[in-house]
């Protein structure tokens, strides 16, 4: 049996699930027969909207004849479920790129969905909400593998990361005051 690659992506103003298979004539012919399914010729792939629908669709009429692997797809909602607060809602094309680009380790993913939580416990409009976890996310982002850890312990935290951090996300002359009054915080913190 071949295998499938899903693969999720951003086309015409939708989330997409690209499926990527082998160059095969028999594969083209059975992907399009499937109902709902497009072309996409800038990956020279077939695309499905990124719906639960449209995938149990997909499912039904392809499980028996492929290998469907999810690993990326998975991945990828897992990173959406943590940033996005209405499913309602379009999401759009900056932040799909910025889930694929940037994805975060398992434990940083936690942190991030227990902040999520946090601030909607405590009541927070959902624009401050987005903003938290938008500068949290450029944080875990700067971080890559490193975990923040589950004690929210910050010795562990480079200093040149928190200057990066710091100096993607302020202007020039208030950079420097916030920088040292954190560095102090941070110096009070581990000793």
């Amino acid at each position: 049996m071949m295998t499938i690659l899903l693969k999720p992506f951003f086309y015409k103003g939708q989330e997409c699930i690209g499926l990527h298979g082998p160059d095969s004539a028999g594969f083209y012919t059975t992907i399009k027969k499937i109902l709902g399914i497009k072309w996409y010729p800038i990956e020279r792939c077939w695309y499905i909207p990124c719906t639960r629908e449209a995938y149990e669709i997909l499912k039904k009429q392809i499980t028996h004849l492929f290998i469907i692997d999810t690993t990326e797809l998975k991945q990828y909602l897992e990173h959406k479920k943590a940033l996005v607060l209405h499913n309602d809602k379009p999401i759009r094309s900056i932040t799909v790129n910025k889930i694929m680009s940037y994805p975060l380790c398992a434990e940083n993913l936690l942190a991030l969905e227990a902040m999520r939580n946090k601030l909607i416990v405590k009541g927070y409009s959902i624009n401050t909400i987005k903003n938290y976890l938008n500068e949290f996310h450029l944080l875990l982002r700067l971080l890559k593998e490193r975990s923040v850890g589950d004690s929210g312990d910050i010795d562990h935290l480079i200093p040149e990361q928190i200057d990066h951090f710091f100096r993607l996300k302020m202007t020039k002359e208030f950079r420097l005051k916030k920088i040292k009054v954190f560095r102090s915080k941070l110096t009070t913190l581990r000793s």
